[in-house]
């Protein structure tokens, strides 16, 4: 049992960058999102853990817990502090990225790969209220989309700051998204509907 969150975990994904060859449990990264404000980086389930705090540069403040082997001291546990995390969908480039969404209009994506990278490598801030889900394209590492709150899902591009597309299909919040068929997106919300958008372009 793994055990440092202080509220309800709300999402969990396993960090598995595509051709990895993985020989035991240790090589896995585990990605937990939570209503504690944090999202945790677990390398492994061992329990003899230190901490050390930080503040990254906009001011949040960061915790990695740490573990000793062999004289060494190795990451164990990195916490990223800022908003309530609804959900967090794994993805990305050699699916390896985490893009998390949660109670504010910022949709965050880390990169775990990076050592000592404690902020966000992208920040989309185009939605009006909180982000209540995300999904990352199976066959595009540029592709993802958000659903939220205002009623809104969108389509992002890493490669641009902007959306590609807006859909404006639910009269309410929008609680779940997904990708169908590589070029729809299908998502459902308050108001009953499951609702199905085609011919959405990702190149």
């Amino acid at each position: 049992m793994l055990e440092g969150h202080s509220d309800a975990v709300t999402a969990v994904s396993i960090v598995r960058p595509r051709n990895m060859a993985v020989q035991s449990g240790a090589d896995l990264l585990l990605a937990t999102a939570s209503k504690d404000r944090t999202l945790r980086l677990w390398k492994d389930c061992r329990i003899n853990l230190w901490l050390a705090n930080e503040f990254d540069a906009e001011g949040d403040l960061v915790s990695i817990k740490k573990r000793r082997k062999d004289t060494e001291n190795e990451d164990s546990q990195s916490e990223y502090c800022g908003k309530v995390i609804n959900y967090l969908d794994v993805g990305g480039k050699s699916s390896a990225l985490i893009a998390v969404g949660g109670s504010d209009p910022i949709l965050r994506i880390w990169d775990p790969s990076k050592p000592g990278t404690l902020a966000p490598v992208f920040q989309f801030s185009s939605h009006a209220s909180w982000i209540s889900a995300c999904k990352w394209h199976d066959k595009s590492w540029f592709h993802l989309v958000s659903a939220s709150y205002d009623g809104k899902v969108m389509l992002w591009d890493l490669r641009t700051v902007w959306p590609l597309a807006v859909i404006n299909s639910h009269k309410d919040k929008v609680l779940c998204v997904d990708w169908w068929k590589d070029d729809y997106v299908i998502s459902g919300g308050v108001d009953s509907k499951l609702c199905i958008s085609s011919e959405i372009s990702v190149q």
